[in-house]
């Protein structure tokens, strides 16, 4: 029995100083693909949006964040370079807290859950070929249970 699994990865890389991501790289198969961000707005005042631009076309969004208080608070998107929504997530006083979603760049979903307190929280599930193949059980964090629905799948 073998189990296919082509996987995408979103990795981003942070400014310290000011937490916002200075470069979004993109995994996927057996390429990168680096894509440096500019913002418009990066003022500490009390409740604000971040827009980062792709460095190489300021025309198109790479990430939108909100900050309250200086950490980021409510709705972060970030953008494949095709204008379609890679990553969702949601903030609450700079920990993770709520749904987070991935998706391909086709636009299907590849993975879904929730946060709590910055921990994996309930049901996340996995997707391929937009077939649930994986559900992970999760309280604060630590895995309780996995179940594969799939074993062959080619996305």
């Amino acid at each position: 029995m073998r189990i296919y699994l082509i996987i995408l990865f979103v990795i981003i890389s942070w400014n310290a100083n000011a937490q916002l991501p200075k470069a979004i790289y993109v995994y996927e198969r057996d390429s990168v693909l680096t894509y440096d961000v500019n913002y418009e707005n990066t003022d500490t005042v009390k409740q604000h949006k971040v827009v980062g631009l792709y460095a190489n076309d300021h025309g198109r969004k790479a990430i939108v964040k909100h900050y309250k208080k200086g950490l980021p608070d409510g709705k972060e998107v970030i953008y494949f370079k095709n204008g379609k929504k890679s990553i969702i997530k949601h903030f609450k006083n700079g920990r993770l807290s709520g749904r987070w979603t991935m998706h391909y760049e086709s636009g299907k979903i590849l993975c879904r859950g929730m946060y709590k307190m910055g921990e994996r929280n309930g049901l996340w599930k996995e997707y391929a070929n937009g077939k649930l193949i994986c559900s992970t059980y999760y309280i604060n964090g630590k895995q309780l249970r996995s179940t594969f629905l799939h074993h062959k799948f080619a996305h």
